[in-house]
């Protein structure tokens, strides 16, 4: 197996693989993984929202001050991913290509800093098994080519974390920096650190802790990024007029009921979903017996309490808010580490190296056999992608660029905006895309529900002419009133 330690005595060129090349091995799988999914058209949220912010700074400039960027589509975030996708489109090409390499670039980055960064907290074994089991993620695999930050902050958080542990100070402030002005959901690792100082490291570390000048200076660099994000809320209700996107504020609740409601749900995703039951399990298990057989140090106690209270308040945090399944990549990695430096911490050997390997061969079967859906966090979400393309392709084929079209959000996008990818013939758009009450088209299309699927369904004046299905779930039905000529 894989992941069984290797004896360097018989296998040097096994070990040396192991300690010195396997990183780029699952980059390079990654990569071959997914070359076929650089030219997909954006999908989803991808689409309607990043694309079309990136793209339009792209167009004007890139910036990370708020005010200068369309606000419809960067939505209030702070700008610092938009930035750096712009100035790579600038840089390499306004194409879906060039988008697309630069996700798969974030991707290949991301897995390794969170190698390098797992490798010097912990070891060479835990680094090599995290990302293992974080490539064979579907929700990972899917994300890896699109133009969302979520990849971005996962990789960047981890880095910064690691930087905290590692006290490099001034590193960890140019990466809070970068961290804190990506996305607000960055205020709970510094809330975290800040916890930390004075209260998580007090508990701990009762004997060795002191309020010293070390103690004030490293208390600063913690707050500091609290300030850049002030900056920017300061900046934005200078320009816009609001410190949070108002749309976004409206999401919020504090309603218990809800809030239970979905934490249970945040929950589920992160530690059974896509087999990540097993990890849970793995994990639970080797903790309890680590704390009954008093296997864990005051520093590795300490490692463990942040990450947890970490996980827990990224997991409150997403509760309260708005919240897509895709957000969980962030804590993902530290999910993974816990639960992999646990198994090898009490089942060192070959006992342990078998386990998490068998752990990450059922989570990429799982993934391979059941994680099968139109969803942008699963890896069969690019049957979905060419399905709505082929719909696009065929209305530009009856040449219905002037007819009346009715169909849903994201298809609206689909046929009206080029550098999505769906037109053939991007100089040719649909003029008359929207919700019109007797039109000439209807698309339906599983993603998305339309409250006159069923009417214009038995409606005689319609004819079906064009039925798209695929494996994953996906169906695109377009009907066409019966007296339109072609």
């Amino acid at each position: 197996m894989i992941f069984c330690k290797i004896n360097p005595q018989n296998s040097n060129i096994l070990n040396k693989f192991w300690n010195f090349y396997f990183i780029y091995f699952i980059i390079i799988v990654l990569i071959i993984t997914k070359i076929s999914w650089l030219k997909l058209p954006f999908y989803w949220d991808e689409a309607w929202s990043y694309a079309m912010a990136i793209f339009d700074m792209a167009n004007k400039g890139p910036t990370i001050i708020p005010g200068y960027a369309h606000e419809w589509f960067t939505r209030g975030h702070p700008l610092f991913f938009y930035f750096i996708a712009s100035s790579w489109l600038v840089i390499f090409g306004k194409s879906l290509l060039s988008a697309h390499l630069f996700a798969l670039f974030i991707s290949c980055s991301s897995l390794f800093i969170i190698h390098y960064c797992s490798k010097k907290l912990i070891s060479i074994n835990v680094a090599n098994i995290v990302v293992s089991a974080l490539m064979v993620q579907s929700m990972f695999l899917a994300q890896s080519t699109l133009l969302l930050p979520e990849i971005f902050l996962m990789g960047l958080s981890f880095f910064v974390f690691y930087l905290y542990f590692q006290k490099k100070w001034w590193l960890f402030i140019t990466a809070s920096f970068c961290l804190i002005l990506s996305k607000e959901t960055a205020l709970v690792l510094f809330i975290v650190f800040v916890l930390d100082k004075i209260l998580i490291q007090k508990l701990s570390f009762r004997k060795e802790y002191q309020y010293d000048f070390v103690f004030l200076k490293e208390t600063f660099f913690v707050i500091v990024p609290f300030l850049f994000f002030g900056i920017f809320l300061i900046v934005q209700k200078r320009n816009l007029g609001y410190f949070f996107y108002p749309e976004h504020t409206q999401m919020v609740s504090f309603a218990f009921g809800e809030f239970l409601k979905k934490f249970s749900s945040i929950c589920e995703h992160l530690f059974i979903r896509d087999a990540r039951w097993i990890w849970t399990v793995m994990a639970i298990v080797s903790l309890s017996l680590g704390i009954i057989k008093k296997r864990f140090n005051k520093k590795e106690m300490h490692f463990f309490i942040i990450s947890s209270v970490f996980i827990l308040g990224y997991l409150i945090f997403s509760a309260l808010n708005f919240f897509t399944i895709r957000y969980i990549l962030t804590i993902l990695p530290f999910f993974l580490l816990l639960s992999t430096f646990f198994v090898l911490r009490i089942l060192s050997g070959k006992i342990g190296n078998y386990l998490v390997a068998i752990a990450v061969g059922v989570t990429l079967f799982y993934g391979l056999i059941y994680n099968n859906s139109e969803s942008d966090i699963s890896r069969t979400f690019n049957q979905t992608v060419m399905a709505h393309k082929e719909a696009v392709n065929f209305c530009e084929s009856q040449q219905w660029h002037e007819k009346e079209i009715n169909t849903s959000f994201l298809m609206s996008f689909n046929l009206k905006f080029p550098y999505l990818g769906y037109l053939n013939n991007g100089e040719k758009t649909f003029a008359n895309v929207g919700n019109y009450e007797k039109s000439d088209i209807y698309i339906f299309y599983s993603t998305e529900s339309n409250p006159r699927k069923d009417e214009i369904k038995e409606d005689v004046n319609y004819e079906l002419v064009k039925r798209i299905t695929k494996s994953n779930g996906c169906i695109v039905e377009i009907y066409k009133k019966r007296a339109l000529s072609d």
